[in-house]
């Protein structure tokens, strides 16, 4: 059995990428919340007070505690940090909240967004994370999955990949993959520069970039607007 544990910031494909993960390899679990909040920083070894605080009610039972703290503990949990454009991110975060996009709302997100992107990037530059791209994974399905199989040598179960084509609910560790009944529209993630002319204001562009920490945009290999 191979272990995952997934990490990143609401919006970015969590949801989505647990059952991407699960639908295509074989003798695989993928943890969510189960050793830290997956929207929040990494925690490599997790106590069991850590282990299990953000787990859901239904899921917390069905977890073997002393085992999972020693896959952790003996390094035997491989960590996926999934990122969005922060642009995109931004509208996609604000819809979700049904907030209004002002200027303290976006200050707000996105010193959250340089926290914890930096704490990921800490742990991707050691290889102790596997980083996988919002907008790359939706326009290049087949070839993140590929590295991935190759990374971590992974078994297909089937001969081609299989991917989810509707949006997905905020699922729990014990209901995770639980979709709703509208198909999923990729294309802000095919053309993105376009999509976040026409989401955000310009004003709001520059209060994103001028929050933004550089140097995270360039790890991420993102341009500055």
């Amino acid at each position: 059995m191979i272990y995952f544990k997934i990490y990143g910031q609401r919006r970015t494909g969590t949801n989505c990428f647990l059952t991407t993960m699960l639908m295509n390899f074989q003798d695989i679990d993928v943890f969510m919340n189960v050793g830290g909040w997956k929207h929040g920083k990494i925690i490599d070894a997790p106590n069991e007070i850590e282990l299990l605080q953000t787990v859901d009610a239904a899921a917390k039972p069905k977890i073997n505690v002393n085992k999972t703290i020693q896959l952790f503990a003996n390094n035997k949990v491989n960590f996926l940090v999934l990122v969005k454009n922060p642009y995109l991110w931004i509208y996609s975060i604000s819809k979700y909240e049904n907030k209004e996009i002002t200027t303290d709302y976006v200050i707000r997100h996105i010193k959250t967004w340089n926290a914890h992107y930096s704490n990921y990037k800490n742990y991707i530059e050691q290889d102790k994370a596997f980083l996988v791209k919002y907008e790359t994974f939706i326009k290049h399905p087949n070839e993140t999955m590929d590295k991935i199989k190759q990374k971590f040598n992974l078994t297909s179960k089937n001969s081609n990949y299989k991917f989810e084509q509707k949006h997905f609910l905020a699922n729990g560790d014990s209901n995770g993959g639980g979709t709703t009944n509208t198909t999923f529209d990729n294309s802000p993630y095919m053309n993105e520069q376009q999509y976040i002319s026409t989401y955000l204001t310009s004003s709001i562009i520059n209060t994103i970039t001028h929050t933004l920490d550089s140097s995270l945009m360039e790890f991420y290999q993102y341009d500055i607007l």
